[in-house]
């Protein structure tokens, strides 16, 4: 059963079909088992927001309703750079919700996104920032990025490194 909901915001309407309620998987740890029930609790009230910042810039944020409070999941920025191309500028899950999809909703978001705003190709650069971290973590990190990314169809640039997906 997939859960199909419509939002209608100022600047864009959302169609969530990307999340399927998970509700039986065998094998897994404790730590899946928590995400799994995430999954399952926000499968049915994530809500995609489009925010216009400027003319040419919009910040995408996933959230959820906990206890009457608003939860962030994530958030993305798009900046239309030129008639050809716009950038994701930033994308980011919070901890708790990574490898759950959410990554994928807002990374579709902001595709749709450059495709409103006319461009022809998506571009960003895809480096883990986080401060703190040691080399091999911020290696390892960068590794799977670069998964997630080749995974929504994103292909990289061998001269500029730059990430990009056409429109």
């Amino acid at each position: 059963m997939k859960i199909m909901k419509f939002i209608l915001f100022s600047v864009c309407l959302v169609q969530i079909s990307q999340i399927s309620p998970i509700s039986s998987i065998k094998n897994t740890s404790k730590i899946d088992r928590k995400k799994l029930n995430i999954h399952n609790e926000l499968s049915h009230s994530i809500t995609i927001q489009c925010k216009q910042m400027d003319p040419t810039t919009v910040k995408i944020i996933a959230s959820h309703e906990n206890n009457g409070k608003k939860c962030i999941i994530g958030v993305a920025f798009v900046v239309k750079l030129s008639d050809e191309r716009a950038c994701l500028n930033s994308l980011y899950v919070e901890d708790q919700y990574r490898n759950l999809g959410y990554g994928a909703i807002l990374f579709e978001q902001a595709y749709r996104q450059c495709r409103n705003y006319g461009c022809k190709k998506m571009t960003w650069d895809a480096v883990s920032t986080d401060s703190g971290q040691s080399d091999i973590k911020l290696q390892y990190n960068n590794l799977k990025l670069e998964r997630f990314y080749k995974k929504q169809g994103a292909q990289k640039d061998k001269l500029t490194g730059e990430w990009y997906k056409d429109l």
